[in-house]
């Protein structure tokens, strides 16, 4: 194969040494030929990679980054058979990728930062049978998902996040994703929801919804994840409650974070089903009032937090049995009682002394 003379122009600006050492085309051609890893930074000037990209038939490794004018990708990436990682950062002018990208059938990792124009994936996502790992970042245009994703058997993470995300919901199709084990969702301010599919996702340890400011609730399937161990809702400011058989199936949940969840007014008695819950973080959770007794049934609680909760009236009831507390806080609750508070201060300086509590004490 030779090159058209565009083609060695856009190699030049890639693999610059080629024009700085005078490159003949056949070297070029045998240099691209035995390329594993190729990473193309900064390139201001590149607007278009040639379509001889396709020769590049033993690369396992693409990164591009911060290539500013380049608007998309050719067809021939398809042809990289052994790509395994591609990675795509702050190209700001691309808005999709060829459906050729379904060729890549060893490719496992693809992650895509900040590309603030990017708009959608394409259906052929989903052909990308041995694909891991997928993370889409900072695309502000990006309103969801093709429903192919559901096709990606081996996914085991799922990242979509980045401030201003344009997210609206996620397809059903996501329920098939049998391997999927972590699944992040930040930073999608337009989230209101997630789909009932949800309960299908039997190996999903880590749901991270932080900052999704418009989802007010979860799905009642959300009880089905037998095996979640990490539930973040950290800056849903808009999160009200929790479904009411929240905790009847959830036994590996060790970490439950409502951090600034400023709207939520209820936590279900369900949540006394939590025999692993280790970490319960309720600072600053303004609007709610009560806490359920059955959190002395979370007998393996560790850290429990509910500092700033300013409209809490009663919380002794609920932590006098939690005898494995090493760390506790409820300063800031302006609501309890002299008494109650001067309570929960006896009693948690008595398992102080007893060396069994390290307590911060309002």
């Amino acid at each position: 194969m030779t090159l058209s003379q565009s083609d060695i122009e856009a190699w030049q600006k890639i693999v610059p040494h080629f024009k700085r050492y005078n490159y003949s085309e056949d070297k070029m051609l045998d240099y691209i030929h035995n390329l594993t890893e190729l990473t193309i930074p900064n390139r201001k000037e590149l607007t278009a990679l040639p379509e001889s990209f396709g020769l590049l038939q033993n690369l396992q490794y693409l990164c591009l980054d911060r290539c500013k004018l380049l608007t998309e990708l050719p067809e021939s990436i398809g042809q990289l058979k052994n790509l395994q990682r591609l990675y795509i950062e702050q190209c700001p002018n691309l808005t999709t990728l060829p459906e050729s990208i379904g060729q890549l059938k060893n490719l496992q990792l693809l992650e895509i930062y900040f590309c603030k124009n990017f708009t959608a994936l394409p259906n052929s996502i989903g052909e990308l049978q041995n694909l891991e790992n997928l993370s889409v970042s900072g695309a502000k245009k990006m309103i969801t998902l093709p429903e192919t994703i559901g096709q990606l058997k081996n996914l085991t993470c799922l990242c979509l996040t980045g401030q201003g995300n344009a997210i609206t919901t996620l397809p059903d199709e996501i329920g098939n994703l049998q391997k999927l084990e972590t699944l992040i969702v930040e930073f999608c301010n337009k989230l209101t929801h997630l789909p009932n599919t949800i309960g299908q996702l039997k190996n999903l340890q880590s749901l991270r919804l932080s900052n999704c400011v418009k989802l007010t609730t979860l799905p009642e399937t959300i009880g089905q994840l037998e095996n979640l161990k990490y539930l973040d809702l950290r800056f849903c400011k808009k999160f009200k409650t929790l479904p009411e058989n929240f905790g009847e199936k959830l036994h590996n949940l060790t970490e439950l974070n409502f951090h600034c969840c400023t709207n939520l007014q209820s936590i279900p008695e369900s949540i006394g089903n939590l025999h692993n819950l280790q970490f319960l973080n309720l600072y600053s959770c303004e609007k709610l009032k009560t806490l359920p007794k059955n959190i002395n049934k979370l007998t393996q609680l560790k850290y429990l937090t509910i500092l700033h909760c300013s409209n809490l009236t009663t919380v002794i009831e609920s932590v006098q049995n939690l005898n494995q507390l090493k760390d506790f806080g409820f300063s800031g609750c302006s609501n309890l009682s002299e008494e109650e508070k001067t309570q929960l201060k006896t009693l948690f300086k008595k398992q102080i002394d007893n060396s069994l509590f390290e307590a911060v004490l309002g």
